[in-house]
């Protein structure tokens, strides 16, 4: 028998904590700029607040005025030549989003299904400005932020498109506080939460912080249910005013059933506009071509290091350090084409995709001025390694067939229980991979900070890098690569014509180097996005209304898809095609006419060339958003507070061939709650109109549509 090699070596582990401890001492010495007492800080010293923590006092309802997304420091959205849009904790606690999926469907240029993406390509997540695989529940984050464009400059590797980036809670050193939420919904929804922190110490020099929730619930489609378990215990050590170190553990089990959507195309196929779904001849919504059996689990543990350092009032400095375990496994039966008009062959397949990675950043930024003008310097660095693989098994008919394994399911008169007659190794891959990341950022004022310019250099490691195929032993490394950008490549300035109203224009060529292998071990060429942009800033009357308006072109170049062949795909194979041109442009309002309302807009218009005549499957042309927020302030109903929120999606393509389209659709949300000390008393109402349209495709025989109206109901006790 051989012994598997183990994803993360100790050799590899010693390694990156070594890198921690011998960074430490670099940040600790610092102590001696400002000394302090010799238990910590003192009951008349001042905390500094982290130049990489976002200030949230100056936010209005749901519009924020800071961001780190593009600087990875705090700084005001109007000083930015990039579109940044931000969901903070007031839209967390009114819409309570169980993932940051959820947490998106209102942002401009930003799509939901089937999977995330930025004005039309998928994009990176990042925790704390760390690149980050994985799913966590959104009870950790305080606030999420869409950087919309090419960001590998302040980011590393792996973000042509955008970044979705994660503010995560922290222990708090001022005071004790905590919550604890606890909601039931329909379809026996049960979900209870728990956030709690607590200085302690002679001078709060120490505090703890622990999240955890529970969720338990079942769905509107036959035999849907889902289980999720998130534990985020953390602490902090403020070893002086000006340095701080946090520990934080997140560990998350989550497992659901595998749908697979509830309608599908019927035949004749590619009939386009004309093309008729099980939906419209009256299947319910309920329905589900799958087996009982299926389901996707996924399981992610992630250890992080934080040391935040302020040496000067202009010169601040923090180390990060995250080690990711990440596991994916399905179990499950697959919907294929329909022969005739009421029987479906299936597929069956089982999959374990590993991913285990180790990251350790440093980010340096100063603050100065010189002579006339002022500037703000970041230096970032970021080393990373990781270890990936996907094995597939899939099931094997009588016949040898591998897309009819099942027995034919009657649509109108479903029997379940099908399992494939053999099961055999399809494909199994691994990867490892070295990468290593220094940049420099400039962002430059002149004339009394009425003309802001931004400029950035960027230098990349690769390598060496391996791939092996483990059912035929081909064995691939690639030769160690470094790159350079071109200093015109990554441009931006920002002039403000008035007093809260800035004008800004960008311009970037990012090269993203991807990761995996062919299942004969080769590799794939790099990926290049060029993005120009201009747009408009509004940030008036103290706040009461923002705007953000802008006119983008994007391209893509070497995109990695599923292989068009299915006998190849079904094998691992995947290829790359130019990718898509998008032109487009956005807006994003937030009005505070009077105390306690708020409204929020949105309008997305997107152009799509397709450069390689492959489609972006559920992305709308169209798409656009309206919330509003009211509170009554004093009188009876005082911390009565109501919401209603709309979405409308344009019709769009429902499978990257574009061989039908997916209608038209629209969705409203609402929600009422009450404050009464320190209990809260909430409800939402999700789908409010009960809408029974095509919400998301992948192919034409996976479509599925809006859930059912349903409500969710809150008990919140803070402390």
């Amino acid at each position: 028998m051989t012994t598997r090699r183990p994803f993360v070596s100790a050799r590899h582990r010693a390694a990156l904590f070594a890198s921690c401890l011998l960074a430490a001492p670099v940040f600790l010495r610092a102590q001696a700029v400002s000394p302090p007492s010799a238990s910590g800080s003192g009951p008349g010293e001042v905390v500094q607040l982290s130049a990489f923590e976002v200030s949230t006092a100056k936010d209005k309802g749901y519009s924020s005025s800071h961001a780190i997304g593009a600087t990875r420091t705090d700084t005001p959205l109007n000083e930015l030549p990039q579109a940044i849009s931000v969901i903070n904790q007031q839209y967390i606690r009114d819409w309570l989003p169980d993932d940051v999926i959820e947490a998106g469907k209102f942002v401009a240029g930003v799509t939901d299904a089937p999977t995330q993406m930025i004005r039309g390509f998928s994009v990176s997540g990042a925790i704390d400005g760390l690149n980050s695989a994985g799913v966590f529940d959104m009870s950790l984050f305080d606030r999420v932020e869409f950087l919309k464009g090419p960001s590998s400059i302040i980011y590393g590797d792996g973000n042509k498109s955008g970044v979705i980036s994660r503010a995560s809670k922290k222990p708090r050193f001022d005071r004790a506080a905590g919550v604890i939420d606890f909601d039931i919904g329909s379809w026996e929804y049960f979900r209870l939460t728990l956030d709690t922190t607590q200085p302690f110490g002679s001078n709060r020099q120490f505090s703890y912080r622990f999240i955890g929730s529970v969720l338990d619930r079942k769905g509107d489609r036959v035999e849907d249910y889902g289980r999720r378990r998130s534990l985020a215990p953390m602490f902090g050590w403020r070893i002086t005013p000006r340095t701080s170190v946090i520990l934080q553990v997140s560990d998350l089990y989550d497992k659901k059933f595998k749908g697979w959507g509830n309608s599908w195309v019927l035949p004749p196929y590619n009939a386009g506009r004309a093309s008729v779904l099980a939906n419209d001849i009256g299947i319910p919504r309920t329905f589900s071509p799958t087996e009982p059996y299926s389901y996707n689990q996924e399981q992610t543990r992630r250890y992080t290091l934080i040391i935040d350092q302020r040496f000067t009032d202009w010169w601040s400095a923090r180390l990060t350090a995250s080690d990711l375990d990440y596991l994916n496994t399905e179990f499950t039966a697959i919907p294929r084409d329909m022969i005739n008009a009421r029987q479906m062959q299936r597929s069956w397949r089982n999959a374990f995709n590993p991913n285990k990675s180790r990251n350790v950043s440093i980010d340096s930024v100063w603050n100065f001025p010189l002579g006339p003008t002022r500037h703000k310097l970041l230096a970032y660095g970021r080393y990373a390694e990781g270890e990936s693989g996907a094995t597939q098994y899939l099931g094997r008919s009588t016949t040898g067939n591998t897309t009819n394994v099942l027995p034919l399911l009657d649509i109108f008169n479903p029997v379940y229980g099908g399992q494939p007659a053999s099961i055999f190794l399809s494909s199994s891959t691994t990867s490892e991979s070295k990468s290593l990341s220094l940049s420099l950022q400039e962002q430059a004022y002149f004339f009394r900070d009425r003309l802001i310019l931004q400029a950035g250099i960027r230098y990349d490691e690769s390598g060496p890098n391996t791939g092996l195929n483990r059912v035929t032993g081909v064995r691939t490394t690639s030769n160690k690569t470094n790159n350079r950008s071109d200093p015109e490549s990554v441009l931006g300035g920002v002039f403000k014509v008035a007093k809260g109203i800035s004008a800004y224009v960008s311009r970037s060529e990012i090269f993203t180097p991807n990761s995996g292998v062919q299942p004969d071990g080769s590799l794939f060429a790099p990926n290049v996005s060029r993005s120009e942009e201009v747009g408009l800033k509004l940030d008036l009357l103290d706040g009461k209304i923002s705007s953000l308006a802008n006119v983008y072109r994007r391209r893509e170049l070497n995109r990695i898809i599923l292989h068009t062949d299915p006998a190849l795909a079904s094998l691992g194979w995947r290829q790359q095609v130019p990718g898509d041109e998008i032109t487009g442009y956005e807006l994003e309002t937030g009005i505070a006419p009077a105390a306690g309302l708020h409204l929020s807009l949105s309008y997305t218009y997107m152009n799509v060339n397709n450069l390689g005549s492959i489609y972006t499957r559920s992305l709308p042309d169209v798409q656009y958003s309206v919330l509003t927020r009211y509170e009554f302030m004093r009188g009876r109903l005082k911390n009565l507070a109501l919401g209603l929120a709309y979405l409308y999606y344009d019709e769009r393509p429902g499978d990257t061939a574009n061989s039908f389209f997916l209608e038209a659709y629209h969705t409203m949300d609402a929600f009422v709650s009450y404050r009464r000390g320190q209990y809260t008393f909430q409800l939402n109402v999700y789908n409010l109109a009960n809408a029974d349209d095509e919400y998301t495709s992948v192919n034409r025989n996976i479509v599925s549509t809006l859930p059912q109206r349903n409500f969710r109901f809150r008990i919140s006790r803070s402390f």
